[in-house]
């Protein structure tokens, strides 16, 4: 039997689940968090079943809809489709929550943001990816247009044979990601993603992007020039990025030297 989940990304979302009723009762039978400790285990992926929870009457219904409208776009959250029953799917992906990095320091993977799992066939190796998906039938999430991506699996993932070592990624796979989520990163830094209007997520990220680009290409390594420049071209609404030669100016500014052109 296919089973329908929803996936949610409960750091995003963290302050309307930390303390509802629902969300914190372990009697609870249609969601299972998958960061693998009790502290804090809703700021992690949280795998909900969508069936459970049609079954479980209005009111977890309710609660589980209101999370997820709970982040703009929906950026947040995923739908997934699979044979595997919430336990064996929750402990199948549990193991991809968390790795060590080279100087054995505990990192999280943050597959269940949006902004991070579609970038996750493209980054991790065809043998990761085809272990994680293993269980999966389809898994789609909504861009920041509000448009349905629906993610390629590999197709021989059912048969993969697991590797006999812990899931871990390498540095250059950490640092595709950290380019990537630049100017989500700057856009958390201004406020913005959580304020803007739904409309608007994606022209606020495409100018995030513009502004990172313009700031790599000039060469400064300061994140404060970065932050000083982003103010300045979003409080112009982009009409600042037209007033100069940015490259070269950002090349030798400071982020005083910004707030002061």
């Amino acid at each position: 039997m296919m089973r329908h989940y929803s996936l949610i990304d409960g750091a995003l979302v963290y302050d309307a689940i930390c303390n509802h009723p629902l969300f914190t009762d372990p009697a609870v039978n249609w969601c299972a968090p998958l960061l693998p400790t009790e502290k804090r285990c809703l700021a992690g992926p949280i795998l909900i079943d969508m069936a459970l929870v049609e079954a479980a009457g209005a009111e977890a219904k309710s609660a589980v809809d209101a999370i997820l409208d709970g982040f703009p776009g929906r950026l947040h959250c995923s739908t997934l489709q699979s044979q595997a029953d919430l336990a064996a799917l929750a402990g199948h992906l549990q193991r991809f929550t968390c790795f060590y990095d080279q100087d054995a320091v505990l990192l999280g993977l943050r597959f269940a943001d949006a902004r991070v799992l579609v970038h996750l066939p493209a980054i991790m190796t065809p043998q990761q990816w085809g272990e994680m998906t293993g269980p999966i039938e389809q898994w789609s999430t909504l861009d920041r247009r509000g448009e349905e991506v629906v993610l390629m699996l590999p197709e021989d993932r059912a048969s993969l044979i697991p590797e006999d070592k812990q899931f871990a990624l390498s540095g250059e796979q950490m640092a595709t990601f950290a380019i990537g989520a630049e100017p989500d990163m700057l856009l958390d830094q201004l406020k913005s993603t959580k304020h803007v209007k739904e409309g608007h997520l994606y022209d606020d990220w495409r100018l995030a992007c513009e502004c990172v680009a313009i700031w790599q290409e000039s060469g400064s390594d300061n994140q404060e020039v970065l932050l000083s420049f982003a103010r300045k071209v979003f409080s112009s609404k982009g009409q600042a990025l037209q007033e100069r030669d940015w490259v070269s100016f950002l090349a030798h500014a400071g982020p005083q030297d910004i707030s002061d052109s």
